[in-house]
């Protein structure tokens, strides 16, 4: 289940598997190479890998 802040503080929550933000009330989907799952798959490998260069000590 995805939770969002609205912008008077409440909680919108969604079962479904529709993922975007919500502007003045409507729902806006991401672009299309965030909804790319080779492309999230491609930032998470690339963070990780940056993350173990960092010095363990510094974490």
């Amino acid at each position: 289940m995805s939770q969002e802040k609205t912008c008077d503080g409440s909680v919108a929550t969604s079962s479904g598997t529709t993922r975007g933000g919500w502007v003045n009330g409507k729902s806006m989907l991401g672009s299309a190479q965030v909804r790319d799952p080779e492309f999230s798959d491609r930032v998470v490998a690339e963070t990780r890998a940056l993350l173990a260069r960092v010095p363990s000590e510094t974490r």
